[in-house]
């Protein structure tokens, strides 16, 4: 058996690339973006789409090489009309926020990302709005949609299923209405088939309009029982199975995303028979990696691999992550830039579809204060900031001086560099392209190593997820008849969270 080191450790330069493939369900990395922290270009503190526009070439340039990070796809977070910076409390489904522009440049912005082989994901609030929306408005005055939400006499106790002191019933004069977030966020009624007609016809408008798919936010709420039960129900399952087919009637390769924040299987039961979701966020694995490099044991990671590998379920399902809005910034929930450096190489080894949350990238901080503002900070673009020629609506994170694109660009050896190198490698070779993985057995708990393909073209990425240095890594590798094992021991040492490639031919 050969193999074949051609890219050594950390601080290698580029790897070949290929031109980036036309539209597909699957692309080869999805970047989130917060618009509200991207980019501003009119100086008003607030990030929009022209200023993504502007920044688009940094995401994908559509061109073999360059500096861009080679994302497949765009997940843009709630881009529509809301009272909140957030935007996950809708005002109008099929309009834009004024910070962020209008539908002309929606459409500006989705001809340039197609025009670079890029796919567009919005997020897409189906289970409740705002209730600031005209329909609750209307529905909390006696009006035509009045069933469009729940409504009783009497609160019934029910809680929040991640909180036991967590009320879901809220008064409105006499009467209560059900919102399970907070009684901002008025719960919508799935069981009136206007609801379901309306929210149907919102996805229609926007995949007309040229959008590729949409996240689905807290799509384990979306009907809750009379008896309480407020998630996973039989109607959500048939409701999105129904959703799914409607969509596939517009657009045959729609790509529907699940936030099904929970254990495996229940976040795998929304793959259905093939005819849910075409994706969903794997938290399990999420988790894992992070606490894998965190303890600098690689239990974690190989105990979720194998779960995937026994679920029944495709790796074509797993949306993979590390961060996201609602999480704690990478960066601080790791030791260093460099231990982020072994888990982005984690990510980006195993199969599916990984996703990387603006900044991290980067090494991004986590921002000062309470709340969830501080996970979703300008980004840095330089080290003055670059993200605003005004005042920032929130302030940047700490360590700007070097956590900043242009700062990495110019440093062979930073996060930046060292994730647009795996994603070129995830591009080039073959191996990628394959679900297959294999996690050879090491005797050092620190040191994962990942195969990936099969045949003659193979991939294995061995990753130190100590900040130790590691020598003489013995591994198990398949022979390449794959009738039994060889062993094998790694010539050199691993720097601390190293990470090195070997490829066969």
């Amino acid at each position: 058996m050969k193999w074949v080191t051609l890219v050594c450790l950390l601080g290698c330069s580029s790897a070949p690339r290929t031109a980036s493939p036309p539209p597909a369900t699957a692309p080869g990395l999805v970047y989130q973006v917060f618009v509200r922290s991207f980019q501003d270009s009119n100086g008003d503190g607030n990030g929009d789409l022209t200023g993504l526009l502007q920044r688009l070439d940094t995401i994908q340039d559509g061109q073999p090489g360059g500096d861009d990070l080679g994302a497949g796809a765009l997940w843009l977070m709630p881009i529509h009309p809301s009272p909140s910076y957030h935007g996950y409390d809708v005002t109008d489904f099929r309009d834009v926020h004024p910070d962020y522009g209008n539908l002309q440049q929606v459409d500006a912005l989705l001809s340039a990302a197609h025009a670079r082989g890029m796919r567009v994901y919005l997020d897409l609030v189906l289970n409740h709005t705002s209730s600031e929306h005209p329909w609750f408005r209307d529905a909390a005055a006696g009006g035509s949609r009045r069933g469009w939400y729940r409504w009783r006499k009497d609160n019934p106790g029910w809680k929040q299923p991640w909180n036991v002191n967590g009320d879901v019933w809220h008064p409105l004069g006499a009467e209560m209405y059900y919102a399970l977030f907070w009684k901002g966020m008025p719960d919508l009624n799935y069981a009136n088939p206007q609801v379901v007609e309306e929210l149907t016809g919102v996805a229609r408008f926007w995949l007309r309009r040229g959008v590729d798919g949409f996240r689905i936010d807290a799509a384990r709420h979306i009907v809750e029982s009379d008896a309480g039960v407020l998630v996973d129900q039989p109607a959500t399952h048939a409701f999105f199975k129904a959703y799914r087919k409607s969509l596939e009637a517009v657009r045959k390769d729609v790509t529907l995303i699940a936030e099904a924040w929970a254990d495996r299987p229940s976040v795998n039961a929304y793959f259905g028979n093939g005819d849910e979701f075409h994706q969903a966020f794997d938290f399990d694995l999420a988790q894992a990696v992070v606490w894998s490099v965190g303890g600098e044991h690689a239990g974690g990671v190989r105990e979720q691999v194998a779960r995937i590998q026994a679920s029944g379920v495709p790796w074509s399902y797993e949306a993979t992550f590390l961060s996201n809005h609602d999480l704690e910034r990478l960066a601080s929930r790791l030791p260093s830039s460099e231990a982020a450096k072994a888990a982005l190489s984690v990510l980006l080894a195993l199969p599916g579809t990984p996703f990387i949350y603006a900044g991290d990238e980067l090494g991004v901080l986590q921002g000062s204060g309470p709340g969830d503002e501080p996970k979703r900070t300008p980004m840095p673009w330089d080290a003055t900031g670059g993200f605003t020629t005004g005042k920032p609506w929130f302030p940047y994170s700490a360590d700007m001086a070097v956590r900043n694109r242009s700062s990495q660009l110019e440093d062979p050896a930073s996060l930046l560099r060292h994730v647009q190198w795996l994603v070129q490698t995830r591009q080039a070779h073959p191996a990628f392209a394959d679900d297959s993985v294999q996690l050879p057995s090491s005797e050092q708990d620190e040191v994962l190593p990942v195969i990936r393909g099969r045949g003659a073209a193979m991939v294995m990425l061995i990753i130190n997820l100590s900040a130790e240095p590691v020598g003489g890594v013995d591994l198990k590798l398949p022979s390449q008849t794959g009738s039994g094992v060889v062993d094998w021991t790694l010539d050199g040492t691993l720097p601390p969270y190293g990470t090195r490639l070997i490829m066969r031919w």
